[in-house]
């Protein structure tokens, strides 16, 4: 085995790079130049070694670097593998060779762990910074960041510009170390404190402040709101105190606390407000509180089955999307405890002012539950390209259109709001004028009874303006496959004001027919020949004089008149009992409708 110097001396100061070569990191292939003077022969497995990955930050310390790292791995058992650190320890049989070379991806993310487990670059001194740079392969820049005094916190801001002209680094190595830099300095996946990835799903609570609805369109099925989302977590990842506000809380040590990207599934528009973003993290008790503003309009279904006396439950859904901090599939990350309020300002706004047209809001509440962004297996189909590609990709990793699903699957928020029409408007402008409307059609009851142009005019005067409140609702409500309550009240007062109309006119035929059967009088009948009978005085047996009916039958034509005269008594009593029958019955029957149609058997 050749000495630590003499293998340093082989090594050349610019480690030759292949711009696009086999997708690498620049940063994490240099990572193979460090490794290469440490080829120590001894095995470093979990042993005593605590896992703080401290000599992974520090120059000529490789092998301790690789004990920590063996230890670290070896203390997550069998869940080892999903940790990004021990993916070559475990290919390598749960144990690591002291100098054996760590692959460039295993490399990176055993220094950006080592932020985490020991102390974070950010933090470093001059002299620590130096040890740093040496031990992650760009020793060649330790002179000249000694030289301008370069701390931890100046080297996560310097720009390229800064590397080539003020610290005289060949553009070349100033591209790599800013590749790594960047890759470096983002914030890792979240990992609650006490918790593993790939044991433990991650947590994060999540709390909804409602601070304004507006513009519910039950035409359009959306409304606008505006809202609040403060989230808190616990990250074993925080190494440093933030406090910031609005743009601020992407600079200095704020700029790397790992925070959610959040997708809004039903947002139809949305804006974020940051100037009343906030950032808070505390590095004692490693928990960080975030909050988001945002406004928008957002799709919601809607029910009017008791229109116009229904709630509505306006959902605004929020899911967490993947990240470049690690995937966020359900069985890694649930968002819970979950809630929702209103805010205080709209919960109880002052008396005698409103918050929102035609609405009341009575509260919000909140719920957690999974959901699929993109169905893969939905979307591909049955067949074509894309069904082949993804029956390609699960036959190589040997996994089915469940795993398909579950990796598509993440933890998804709904805060419902829940707000209540005011049916009083709908009462007064509305319904009450339907009413009177419906009701003045039964002032034809009281009309003469021959007046039929009079009684059905007015009728057709009321169903030609209660067809207008038709219209209007049909404007205003969208077009369900149901009957609401109000629609259903329009038309059955319609059919109200139609049975007067037909009441009417049944009414004058029976007016009609009476009068005619009761003005007989056995008034003469023609003979067959056409003359006129006679009646012909005729001396009786005691000399009073008497008529007797000429023509055969005229005792039968006096009985059928007084037939035909008790008939018509009978058609007009009957057309005024139906009048005054229809002047009691219709109102009852109609209040006992209305008190059904709008009582609290259909929810009114």
């Amino acid at each position: 085995h050749t000495s630590r110097t003499r293998t340093r001396e082989t090594v050349p100061r610019r480690f030759p790079m292949a711009r696009g070569g086999a997708g690498l990191s620049r940063f994490a292939l240099l990572a193979l130049s460090l490794c290469a003077w440490c080829l120590v022969p001894s095995t470093a497995t979990s042993g005593d070694v605590a896992p703080s990955l401290c000599a992974c930050q520090r120059e000529n310390e490789y092998a301790a670097c690789i004990a920590e790292v063996a230890a670290a791995c070896a203390s997550w058992g069998e869940h080892a593998g999903s940790q990004p650190m021990c993916l070559d320890y475990v290919a390598n049989g749960n144990a690591l060779e002291q100098y054996a070379v760590l692959n460039p991806a295993t490399f990176m993310a055993v220094i950006k762990a080592s932020a985490s487990f020991c102390k974070h670059p950010y933090l470093f001194s001059v002299l620590e910074m130096s040890s740093f740079l040496g031990a992650t392969g760009f020793g060649d820049a330790k002179i000249a960041f000694e030289a301008a005094q370069i701390t931890g916190a100046h080297m996560t801001r310097l720009t390229l510009d800064q590397l080539v002209h003020s610290l005289n680094m060949p553009l070349g190595r100033a591209m790599d170390f800013k590749e790594g830099q960047e890759s470096f300095l983002k914030p890792g996946a979240l990992v609650n404190v006490d918790a593993m990835r790939g044991r433990d799903a991650m947590t994060a609570q999540m709390e909804f402040n409602v601070k304004a609805v507006s513009k519910i369109d039950e035409v359009d099925f959306s409304f606008a709101a505006e809202i609040d989302i403060l989230m808190h977590w616990s990250d074993s990842n925080v190494w440093a105190d933030c406090n910031a506000g609005g743009d601020a809380i992407d600079q200095g040590t704020c700029a790397y606390v790992w925070r959610p990207r959040l997708l809004f599934l039903n947002a139809r528009e949305l804006e974020y407000d940051f100037s009343s973003q906030y950032l808070w993290a505390d590095v004692r008790k490693k928990a960080v509180t975030f909050r988001v503003a945002a406004r928008g309009v957002f799709s919601a279904p809607m029910s009017f089955v008791k229109f116009p006396a229904d709630e509505q439950r306006l959902p605004i859904t929020v899911t967490i999307a993947d990240g470049e901090g690690g995937g966020y599939a359900y069985a890694d990350f649930i968002w819970r405890p979950v809630s929702a309020r209103l805010d205080a300002r709209v919960a109880d706004p002052e008396e005698g002012k409103d918050i929102i047209s035609g609405w009341m809001l009575a509260g919000a509440t909140a719920f957690e539950h999974p959901t699929i962004v993109l169905d893969w297996n939905t979307l591909a189909g049955d067949s074509g390209p894309m069904r082949l590609y993804i029956d390609e990709m699960m036959a190589y990793f040997g996994s089915s259109k469940t795993d398909v699903d579950a990796a598509s699957t993440t933890s998804a928020v709904t805060c419902e709001v829940v707000v209540r029409r005011t049916t009083v408007f709908y009462m007064i402008n509305y319904i009450l004028v339907v009413v009177l409307l419906t009701s003045l059609s039964w002032v034809v009851f009281i009309m003469p009874r021959d007046d039929l142009a009079g009684r059905a005019g007015m009728s057709l005067t009321l169903l030609l303006a209660l067809n207008v409140f038709q219209l209007i609702l049909s404007e205003l409500m969208p077009k369900t496959a149901y009957l609401t309550p109000m629609h259903e009240f329009v038309i059955v007062s319609t059919f109200f004001t139609v049975f007067a109309a037909f009441e009417s006119v049944v009414v004058r035929e029976l007016q009609t027919r009476g009068e005619t059967m009761d003005e007989f009088r056995g008034e003469e009948t023609p003979e067959p020949d056409g003359r006129a009978g006679e009646r012909k005085p005729a001396q009786s047996a005691r000399g009073d004089v008497a008529l007797e009916l000429s023509g055969e039958g005229e005792e039968t034509r006096d009985d059928a008149g007084g037939e035909r005269r008790k008939l018509g008594a009978k058609l007009l009593a009957a057309a005024k009992v139906i009048d005054r029958a229809s002047l009691v019955g219709f109102p009852v029957v109609y209040a006992a409708y209305t008190a059904y149609v709008f009582g609290p058997t259909r929810g009114g």
